[in-house]
């Protein structure tokens, strides 16, 4: 869909070569082709099973949400002091504060490493319990919704309402294909439960977009003394819409067309493995991991059309390219595609709540394909491997 908005170009930004978008959908392609050759006969669908959210009981969970939430209530409020200047300076000086004005030692990696893979599991939970009217105790469910809700209102930024916005129709999606019954409910409940999961998906898509649309209008602002008309304007959140999720299209060309500016590389692999390669680097301290490599040369500003400037994000596509040239583009989209498959087979066989997180963070890192590589964060390393754990102790629990 992206790509062919991309073709379209409705805002004129810089034309895109063609061979640019075939290397793109060779990419795609062997993505496809990496989830067909997954086998997939006899996998027996545990429609009888019910989704085990019991964890979100224990006393450590519910330990390191409350923990989260501190940290988050505490980041924003200090963000919200510096909002007093213009959106876009907050920002800037929201990222600044996290780097070097933390108070607590090593607070970056903690805000980077650690909170994203608590949120991003509340998040899931929370969605859960909403798209399948879970009764769970009261107090908690609002726990869940302040640490969401908190974490999307920091720094102006869009692409945590998106990812949000994303994972819960996702989810939704899974629900009313009756793969998320966390009680077996007679035929009644069941429509009954839809139709008021229909009713939430609904509000919670007007209310991300209006919110999305605000911070497009607050971030356009350049003087504190202008006084905008209105507090939205949808030509400008669709025009900012359409280029966020095409640019990257449009950076992956350039980079293509301007080899001499991107001279390093080839990664082979570090660059798709940049999570495991971060993290081993980071204990050995050393600064020549993948990601710091990356961040050097995609992190510069370049003009993508007349009135937009870009950085950072070349799309997942331009990684695997820089890992080993065409190759890339057709090995690791291809391991991607089958771990994905593998991924959804073992969630529809077990229904274990871990394996749909890890599900819902595959669909998201492709559902962001288009803008950047998701899987590069020490977080996302965390969120797939913390979930392969908890899943097989689980069940040694339930073993014993």
């Amino acid at each position: 869909m992206n790509l062919i908005l991309s073709y379209w170009n409705p805002y004129d930004l810089t034309v895109v070569n063609l061979s640019s978008y075939f290397l793109q959908s060779l990419g795609m392609f062997s993505m496809v082709i990496g989830y067909l050759i997954h086998p997939s006969n006899n996998v027996k669908i545990g429609f009888n099973k019910k989704l085990n959210i019991n964890f979100q009981k224990s006393f450590f969970f519910k330990l390191n949400v409350i923990f989260t939430l501190c940290l988050v209530i505490y980041v924003l409020q200090r963000f919200y002091i510096v909002s007093t200047v213009l959106p876009k300076e907050a920002r800037d000086i929201y990222f600044e504060e996290l780097s070097n004005n933390m108070p607590i030692p090593f607070f970056k990696f903690i805000w980077s490493w650690y909170v994203p893979v608590i949120v991003f599991y509340v998040q899931v939970l929370f969605a859960v319990i909403l798209i399948t009217n879970n009764r769970i105790n009261r107090f908690w469910s609002m726990i869940y919704g302040l640490l969401v809700i908190s974490y999307l209102l920091i720094g102006f930024g869009r692409a945590p309402i998106q990812q949000f916005l994303y994972l819960y129709i996702l989810l939704y999606l899974i629900n009313i294909s009756g793969y998320l019954n966390i009680e077996r409910n007679i035929a009644s409940d069941y429509v009954k439960n839809n139709f008021k999961a229909t009713i939430k998906l609904s509000l919670v898509l007007v209310i991300a977009i209006i919110g999305m649309a605000v911070i497009t209008n607050l971030r356009g602002i350049t003087s504190l003394d202008s006084d905008p008309d209105n507090l939205v304007d949808w030509n400008v959140f669709a025009k900012q819409f359409i280029t966020y999720n095409t640019g990257g299209f449009v950076a992956f060309d350039f980079a293509l067309n301007n080899e001499s500016q991107y001279q390093f590389g080839p990664l082979y692999g570090s660059g798709t493995f940049a999570s495991i390669d971060n993290l081993f680097y980071f204990i050995h301290n050393n600064q020549n991991y993948a990601n710091n490599l990356l961040g050097k040369f995609l992190g510069r500003t370049i003009d993508i059309g007349a009135d937009f400037q870009w950085n950072y994000a070349y799309t997942m596509f331009y990684i695997f390219y820089k890992d080993l040239g065409v190759l890339g583009l057709v090995l690791f989209p291809l391991m991607f595609g089958f771990l994905f498959k593998r991924i959804l087979v073992l969630f529809l066989k077990t229904k274990s709540f871990y394996y749909l997180v890890i599900f819902v963070f595959l669909s998201y890192s492709l559902f962001y394909s288009n803008f950047a590589y998701a899987l590069q964060s020490i977080a996302s390393f965390f969120i797939i491997s913390l979930s392969v754990i908890l899943h097989y102790t689980s069940k040694i629990k339930l073993r014993d």
